[in-house]
Formats: structure tokens, C-alpha cells, sequence
């Protein structure tokens, strides 16, 4: 929710023109702040088919396919002390017997001790075992997705999410929700808006099958060739990043391929982003993956992801102060 608006020259924290002119005319620009400490700056000399908001730092506009600081304006701020809110994204189906052990390895009280206020979500993916009733016993908040799939389950919970920044993992123990503090230093620390993890580490291969990790680095290898993001583990199910960055991407899967997709599509859209290596842990019960159909099918995705034409997405913008409306037609990132 925007507070405030500052429109016009002379706003000692607000927008300074590249000139370095604090008194430059008022339609040059337009700064707003929200107590999500969200900033929006709209430089309106520009044609902007694209908006980047971060937490306290440059934010940049630029066209669709290519993010570039913009040429009229540069901001300087300072950070608003407010707390900082996170949302744990975790798709289920058919997971009762690990939700016990997932949800004692989120480190809740950890995380608010540095200042994140922590929502879990469990999205309960048309589960038969009764795996939603129990996630909301154990105090997670139920996303009920009846299509199955694990790309379709992602996105009703990404959706659903309210945090500025967003952390995934899975459901079947695999992951170290345990190092959320760590990740989310690293994340902060490197000043980045998508941090996934690489899982295809010496020390791991306990915890998976040969045929899945050879499965992984060949994807891995396709991935980068095509991308070109320099991504070691494309199907990592491990990632924090801010929320405005789901809602500029275009992501399409909803299968395994979902994974590839969303790092794929970020990098390419221009995001910051690292990848740090993380323990990965053997699976608890049942295993679901069909790896032959799923490997088969995130080989073919990447290439349709490769070659298909850029289309803009629509991006819904906060509303405008009354005497200077928002610019139309808006768009986001691929």
C-alpha cells in the first residue's frame, strides 16, 4: 500500500535527473514509497514497457527483452526501517508422512530473530492421504490446487504468497529449509532479486540416484548452452527471490519443467541472481518423479522456451497519486 507521493523538483531523497539537476522541471519525474519499503520510479520521458521495484536501492526501467538503467534519471534513497516479510512456498501431494519432519526444520523463530515476519504455505496438490488437513494442524496456511502438477501447484502458491520475498522447497525432506538464515543472508548480502541453489555437489550423491544426476547435468548443460546464465543445477527445487519477479514472469509449465522455467526466464528478463551450493538430503517416502516422461519433457521445454516469441506481460501497477497518474500500458518482463 503507497502512503506518500513527492512529485516535482527539489526532493533531497527523491529522484535526481542524470544532469545531476535537483530542480529539474517536474515532469521529468515521479517518485513514490510504500511502507513495504517498495519504491516505484517512473521516469516519463521514457517509454517504459517495463517497471523494476526493489527494496531500497536502483531501480531500473527499459523495454521488454533488454533491462537497462533508464537515461533520463537516477535515484538516490535511504532504506525505511521496516520489518521484512517472508513467505515459504512448499508443494505437496501425497506428503503426510514428511510433513512433520519439513515443518520442524523451518527455523521460524531463527528467521524472526533477524526481522523476517515468516508465513508457511502448503499447497495441497488434490493430495488423497489427507495431507492438507494436516499441514493446517502443524499451523501452515492450506493452498488447495486440484490440477495436479508440480508447475500448477507453484504457481497457485506463488500466487498466494504475500511476502516480499518468497523461499521454495519441497515437500519430501529433500531440502534444507533449516538454512533459510544463511540463504537469506546470502540473498540480502548480495544485493540479488533470485537466489537459487545448486544441489549437484560432490557430497550429495548419496542422496540421489546415478540415472538422476546424470538426468541433472545433462538438462543442466542444455540449459546453459541455451540460456546462457551460467545456472549449474537447472532443476534445483530450492529458490528465494522477491516477489515482484513473479509477477513480471512469463512461466508457462506446469510439470517438473516449471523449475528450469522460472531461472530461465528471470535470468533472461534481467534480474540479478546467484546460485549457491546447498545440502541436499535423501527423499522420505514415496517417490513420484517419473524420470524418462519428466527428463524427456524438460528437454523439449527448453528448447519451446528458447525459441518462443517474447510477449509482454501485463503488470498491475500501484494506484497513481490523483494530480499524476500512472503512465498506460505498463508492461513487464518475459
Amino acid at each position: 500500500m503507497f502512503h506518500d507521493a513527492f512529485v516535482g523538483a527539489g526532493n533531497p531523497n527523491g529522484l535526481i535527473p542524470s544532469s545531476g539537476n535537483v530542480d529539474a522541471p517536474e515532469e521529468w519525474w515521479t517518485y513514490r514509497w510504500s511502507v513495504s519499503n517498495e519504491r516505484t520510479f517512473v521516469c516519463k520521458p521514457a517509454v517504459l514497457a517495463s517497471w523494476r521495484i526493489e527494496a531500497g536501492g536502483l531501480d531500473l526501467c527499459g523495454s521488454v527483452n533488454k533491462i537497462r538503467p533508464c537515461s533520463h534519471c537516477r535515484p538516490r534513497t535511504s532504506r525505511i526501517d521496516v520489518a521484512k516479510t517472508l513467505s515459504v512456498v512448499i508443494p505437496a501431494f501425497n506428503e503426510a508422512e514428511n510433513l512433520f519432519p519439513l515443518m520442524e526444520t523451518i527455523p521460524v523463530r531463527d528467521l524472526r530473530r533477524m526481522g523476517w515476519n515468516t508465513e508457511i504455505l502448503v499447497v495441497d496438490n488434490n493430495s488423497t492421504d489427507g495431507t492438507g488437513d494436516l499441514a493446517r494442524e502443524l499451523g501452515a496456511t492450506v493452498v488447495f490446487q486440484k490440477e495436479r502438477g508440480y508447475g500448477n501447484a507453484y504457481r497457485a502458491g506463488l500466487t498466494a504468497a504475500s511476502g516480499d520475498v518468497i523461499a521454495t522447497g519441497d515437500a519430501d525432506c529433500t531440502y534444507p529449509f533449516d538454512a533459510l538464515p544463511e540463504m537469506l543472508s546470502a540473498f540480502e548480502d548480495h544485493e540479488v532479486e533470485f537466489l537459487t541453489t545448486n544441489r549437484l555437489l560432490r557430497r550429495n550423491r548419496q542422496a540421489m540416484k546415478i540415472s538422476h544426476t546424470l538426468a541433472n547435468h545433462l538438462l543442466s548443460g542444455v540449459s546453459r548452452a541455451l540460456f546462457r546464465n551460467n545456472v549449474k543445477d537447472s532443476q534445483s527445487g530450492m529458490w528465494i527471490f522477491r516477489r515482484y519477479v513473479w509477477e513480471r514472469l512469463r512461466v508457462e509449465s506446469g510439470g517438473m519443467a516449471f523449475s528450469q522455467e522460472i531461472k530461465n526466464a528471470a535470468t533472461t528478463a534481467g534480474f540479478r541472481f546467484t546460485e549457491v551450493p546447498i545440502e541436499y538430503r535423501p527423499r522420505g517416502g514415496e517417490v513420484k518423479l517419473n524420470a524418462l516422461p519428466d527428463g524427456i519433457g524438460n528437454l523439449c521445454q527448453l528448447f519451446r522456451h528458447r525459441l518462443r516469441k517474447a510477449i509482454p506481460v501485463p503488470v498491475q501497477l500501484p494506484p497513481a497519486p490523483a494530480e499524476q497518474p500512472a503512465p498506460a500500458g505498463a508492461l513487464g518482463a518475459i
